[in-house]
C-alpha cells in the first residue's frame, strides 16, 4: 500500500497538474507510512514477535539463540551509528559518481541506483548470507526491514523537506517503471506466500532487476 500510495496514485490524482501530491494528501501519505511502520515495529518486537522467528526446524542448532542479543535501545543507536557513517559515505562519493556519469553519458538515473545499491549493502548482504544458510524467514525479515524503513521513513522525510523548502517533488513513477513495480509484486506474492522457494523464483527475481537496469538506458 505504501508504494502504491506514493509511487503509483500521484499518477492519477487529478488535483495537480503532474504526477505530485497536494499539502493534504503529502499530510495523509507521510502519516500513513509512519504509522505503518511504527505498527510493524511494535508487531515484530513485541505480542507477535513469534511470527518473525525461526520455524524449529530451521533452527541452526543449540549454540544459537533466537532474537537480538542487544535491547531495544540497544539496537536503536546501532542503527543511529550505522546511519550516520552511510549518510557520510554516500555525500562523499555523490559527486565523483555524478562526474563519472556525465563524463561517459550515462543516464542521470545511474547515480541513485548506485547509492541505493551502497546504502542497501549491508541488508542485501545479511539476506544473501541467511538464504543461503536455508533461513528463509531470516531473510524475509531483513527485506521486509528494509523495505518498510526505505519507504516508511524515507517518504515522509523527503515530503517534509520539500514542503519546508518549497520545492515540487514528483513521486509518480513512468508507465515503464510502474508495470516493473507492479510486476515485482506480483512474483513477490508468488515467492514468499508459500514458505519455500527455489532457483527458479530468485532467477526471475533477478531478470526483473536486468531488466530494469536495462530500461534506464533504453526504456
Amino acid at each position: 500500500p505504501l508504494a502504491v500510495f506514493s509511487l503509483v496514485l500521484p499518477d492519477f490524482t487529478r488535483s495537480t497538474g503532474e504526477p505530485t501530491l497536494t499539502g493534504m494528501q503529502k499530510v495523509m501519505v507521510g502519516v500513513m507510512a509512519v504509522c505503518l511502520y511504527a505498527v510493524f515495529l511494535l508487531i515484530q518486537t513485541g505480542r507477535h514477535r513469534a511470527f518473525f522467528s525461526l520455524p524449529e526446524t530451521e533452527d541452526a542448532g543449540p549454540h544459537e539463540e533466537e532474537g537480538s542479543p542487544y535491547p531495544l535501545y540497544g539496537s536503536l543507536l546501532l542503527l543511529v551509528g550505522y546511519i550516520v557513517p552511510i549518510i557520510l559515505l554516500v555525500e562523499q562519493l555523490a559527486k565523483p559518481v555524478d562526474y563519472i556519469i556525465e563524463t561517459l553519458d550515462m543516464p542521470a538515473a545511474i547515480g541513485g541506483v548506485l547509492m541505493a545499491i551502497l546504502v542497501t549493502a549491508p541488508e542485501a548482504l545479511g539476506g544473501i548470507r541467511s538464504a543461503l544458510a536455508n533461513r528463509l524467514q531470516q531473510s524475509v525479515n531483513i527485506f521486509l526491514g528494509s523495505v518498510l524503513a526505505t519507504i516508511g521513513l524515507t517518504v515522509p522525510i523527503m515530503l517534509m523537506v520539500s514542503s519546508a523548502l518549497g520545492l515540487e517533488l514528483v513521486l509518480g513513477l513512468a508507465g515503464v517503471d510502474m508495470v516493473l513495480l507492479l510486476l515485482i509484486f506480483a512474483v513477490s506474492i508468488v515467492t514468499f506466500s508459500s514458505g519455500r522457494t527455489h532457483v527458479l523464483q530468485g532467477a526471475v527475481h533477478f531478470l526483473i532487476f536486468v531488466a530494469f537496469l536495462m530500461l534506464l538506458y533504453r526504456g
